[in-house]
């Protein structure tokens, strides 16, 4: 997008200064179920949303950015998360998942905790946002990123799925774009989730809920 898309610095902000609520980090077995996995990622979105820590950065990020202009924020946060936060593998037997605040803390995660955070960051600025599970191997789900509704963009915008009006955003591959993800024919499957206030969309039914996540720690 070229440097006029550059994030703004999140001028001197300290996510361990500001703010009393502190930073929450979620933990599940490695060899835990999908749903499991994934109803940590959704309990750790919605404490990074209720964290008003979260707003703020989230707001400084497109301080730069004029009103109503969709590309230009999610320019900014893509590339102001990848610049904060770097990937960082796990303890052996362990899925960590971060809130948003604790990744930006720690300056790094792995894609569960990417994702997190840019889910995070989007919602609080008003955008149906979503997560892409995929497997590359055939041996399991191996990887996640964020998924963004941009209807506002139109079909020129680079990386647009066609009829679908989203855009990936993938934080964890340093070569990667907004818009850039893992082709198709190198997915054995995928699985969309997208975020509710009450449970990933795809579960509504099921009524997850906030009290029904790992326990905290």
């Amino acid at each position: 997008m070229g440097n006029k898309h550059h994030p703004a610095a999140f001028r001197g902000i300290n996510a361990t200064q500001i703010g009393e609520n502190p930073p929450y980090q979620l933990s599940v077995g490695s060899g835990s179920s999908i749903d499991d996995r994934m109803k940590a990622v959704w309990t750790a979105v919605t404490l990074s949303i209720v964290d008003p820590v979260t707003r703020v950065m989230a707001m400084e990020t497109v301080r730069d950015c004029k009103g109503r202009d969709d590309l230009c924020e999610l320019s900014h946060v893509y590339a102001g998360l990848k610049e904060l936060i770097k990937y960082r593998g796990e303890p052996p037997g362990m899925d960590l998942f971060q809130t948003a605040r604790r990744s930006i803390e720690l300056g790094g995660g792995d894609c569960d905790c990417m994702t997190i955070a840019a889910v995070s960051f989007l919602t609080e600025l008003g955008f149906d946002c979503g997560a892409r599970v995929i497997d590359q191997t055939g041996e399991g789900w191996d990887h996640i990123y964020a998924l963004v509704k941009v209807p506002r963009l139109g079909s020129s915008a680079a990386g647009l799925q066609a009829g679908l009006n989203q855009l990936a955003l993938d934080i964890s591959e340093p070569s990667f774009r907004l818009g850039d993800e893992v082709s198709a024919m190198h997915r054995v499957r995928s699985q969309d989730y997208w975020y509710d206030s009450h449970g990933w969309i795809l579960w509504k039914k099921r009524g997850l809920s906030l009290s029904q996540a790992p326990a905290l720690r």
